[in-house]
């Protein structure tokens, strides 16, 4: 049985490695300042993410025109009339953070949408040390790392336009037993089918209850952590063209690990034996 930190996913499914491709530079600063950055999600292009927890909730406010007041919850003397909307923020507004990884083997369409350049790195870390190490160093945060389920697009709008249910949940309350902010982390693990060729998995951290009242507009959320006992391996875009330079770059920045230039584009040995002697024979 998988800790609660665990959402999604059975223990015959979490990943030894999840991956994630970045800049040369992220991966430098990463080793050089042991910071793991988190970001918050409505920044992100995809404007689906985390709808469930960015929905409004929008009343019709109505005025009497006996004495032109706006009443909410008080009795009117003449006729109601029609005088706007009144719209609430959500309460989980800049509350909770995500950072994305993948348990997809290489691909095409990763290289392309997260390496627009041809130079970036794919490293590829511990899942359960990266979790480790991020509820250390948050220790007033709930950590959970999960598994994305897709979803059609019309099932994601459904759920976004479910107001008493949002409600509900932007509201933090919690089921007898339940640990804090896993409703929130569990809405943040649903992504549009589009996405699904990602296979992707979460790191997310929520503020904890003391925290909830001081808001903070941050998009970043920052934390230390020890990246080369975290880092196994680093993978060089197959379409590099500079791969000594990255090399010398990483490995100047203290990291012994393995580092590799894909093979995705390496072509296939169209030299074929075509004898019963071996290649070395000599009449």
């Amino acid at each position: 049985m998988l800790p609660p930190r665990f959402l999604n996913v059975e223990t015959a499914d979490v990943p030894t490695e999840v991956h994630r491709i970045m800049p040369v530079s992220r991966l430098v600063e990463l080793l050089t300042q042991n910071r793991n950055t988190l970001v918050y999600p409505p920044i992100w292009n995809d404007p689906y993410e985390a709808v469930e927890l960015r929905t409004q909730q929008a009343y019709p406010l109505f005025k009497d025109s006996a004495d032109g007041a706006i009443k909410v919850g008080r009795p009117f003397v003449g006729e109601p009339i029609r005088a706007g909307t009144l719209v609430y923020g959500t309460p989980a507004e800049y509350q909770y953070y995500c950072q994305s990884w993948s348990a997809a083997d290489e691909s095409e369409t990763m290289w392309r949408a997260y390496s627009p350049n041809s130079d970036s790195v794919r490293i590829s870390i511990s899942a359960n040390a990266l979790l480790d190490q991020s509820s250390l160093a948050l220790p007033d945060y709930a950590i959970y790392f999960g598994k994305v389920t897709y979803w059609p697009r019309n099932v994601i709008e459904s759920l976004a336009s479910d107001g008493q249910a949002n409600r509900r949940l932007q509201g933090g309350r919690v089921r007898e037993g339940e640990p804090w902010g896993r409703s929130w982390a569990l809405s943040l693990l649903k992504k549009r089918d589009a996405f699904r060729h990602e296979e992707e998995f979460r790191l997310i951290a929520i503020r904890g209850q003391s925290l909830m009242s001081t808001k903070i507009r941050a998009d970043l959320l920052q934390h230390e952590i020890d990246p080369l006992s975290l880092l196994s391996r680093v993978q060089i875009d197959p379409r590099c063209t500079k791969s000594d330079e990255i090399i010398s770059e990483v490995r100047h920045v203290g990291f012994l690990g393995e580092i590799t230039k894909s093979s995705l584009f390496e072509p296939p040995n169209l030299h074929v034996w075509n004898s019963s002697h071996p290649r070395d024979w000599i009449p």
